[in-house]
């Protein structure tokens, strides 16, 4: 899991410009078709709704997000791991069976994150043919 987290961490970082929400933004401006253009923006939306969902796991007063638990795990102990998020990290590595739970609900939204990547790919191969076809012709 690390090995695979550690590449996962520039789709969500905005530092190094491959974040989700840059190429959602490029998308907007390139010169292809409205269709997908919406589509993306879309996924986007798809993606903060479910990263924004609470999973019910902790306190019934403030559940934990899955976008809580994908900063936590990722930032907290696989990249980065310091300050606050590593606290967090720590305290929920002691919650024993609930830690478990975590980190199970952690390789989900990871995969969900893989998924909207995969997306991306398939449909980058398809605009960059039609950009190219763009600009090769007359």
């Amino acid at each position: 899991m690390h090995a695979m987290c550690l590449p996962l961490r520039f789709f969500r970082n905005d530092t190094d410009g491959i974040a989700l929400q840059d190429i959602v933004k490029l998308y907007q401006i390139i010169p292809i078709d409205n269709g997908i253009k919406r589509g993306v923006l879309e996924m986007w939306k798809g993606w903060n709704v479910f990263l924004n969902r609470k999973t019910g796991i902790g306190p019934s007063e403030k559940p934990i997000t899955n976008h809580a638990i994908l900063d936590t795990f990722m930032n907290g102990n696989l990249a980065h791991a310091s300050g606050k998020v590593r606290r967090t990290f720590e305290t929920w590595q002691k919650m024993g069976p609930t830690f478990t739970v975590l980190q199970s609900h952690f390789e989900h939204i990871a995969y969900q994150m893989i998924e909207r990547i995969l997306w991306l790919k398939k449909i980058n191969v398809d605009v960059m043919k039609a950009l190219e076809q763009t600009i090769s012709e007359p």
